[in-house]
């Protein structure tokens, strides 16, 4: 039903007299979402036209994720443990050094949009739920990116959660891997585990790791 109304909207004249009054960068990124996925929510002064479609978007996107969360019940759990916090500024304790904040801590300056809902899907012509591969909130750069602040949940029970640079982690970010009961807090760069000083939380074992980390796998001095 969402993708539907969304795609009758876009074809819509007010639809299109809507895409076509956009600058640009704008212009690109409802191209873009309107092609790929299901649903988005502009800048500001957009917001109140796609009013509906963010109430659709985000009642879509809790929808997703009781899927996923019922999928991988210790997703739940982990991601409530006290015992491993993740916070955007996190890093500072490991890393206190102004000059590292900038790779810690990644700014998309004006490159995102911000409040962005993407559900992808294995077909592009399937938008039923069941057939959802993962579903990200936060920012998005004009390719339809994750870029900027956000998470990322997936089917298979992984969570992402941080800063992404055109669609990939970068800077400091937690992962939680429900299935190995594991969740990383660190640095990542790409499609590559926590590499540099970070902790590293096991739910069996209910064990800590503090310390360096190469690749995901511990290195050097850990606590």
């Amino acid at each position: 039903m969402v993708s539907e109304n969304f795609n009758k909207f876009f074809n819509s004249q007010k639809g299109q007299e809507m895409i076509l009054d956009m600058e640009d960068p704008k212009k690109k990124i409802c191209i873009s979402l309107h092609k790929y996925f299901v649903s988005l929510i502009t800048r500001r002064e957009y917001k109140k036209k796609l009013k509906y479609f963010k109430k659709e978007s985000e009642v879509l996107f809790q929808n997703c994720l009781n899927l996923i969360h019922k999928s991988n019940p210790f997703l739940k759990k982990l991601e409530n443990t006290n015992y491993i916090k993740y916070t955007p500024d996190g890093f500072l304790k490991y890393y206190p050094n102004p000059k590292d904040s900038e790779k810690m801590k990644f700014d998309p300056k004006k490159e995102s949009f911000d409040n962005c809902i993407i559900i992808h899907y294995e077909e592009d012509d399937d938008t039923s739920i069941d057939k959802m591969i993962w579903i990200f909130k936060g920012q998005v750069n004009k390719q339809g990116d994750p870029h900027g602040f956000g998470e990322k949940f997936y089917k298979n029970g992984l969570k992402e959660k941080g800063y992404w640079k055109e669609g990939e982690l970068y800077g400091w970010c937690m992962k939680i891997d429900s299935n190995n009961k594991n969740i990383f807090v660190g640095p990542f760069y790409g499609n590559k585990g926590i590499t540099g000083l970070g902790e590293k939380f096991t739910l069996k074992k209910k064990v800590l790791y503090k310390g360096e980390f190469i690749d995901g796998e511990k290195a050097g001095k850990c606590e």
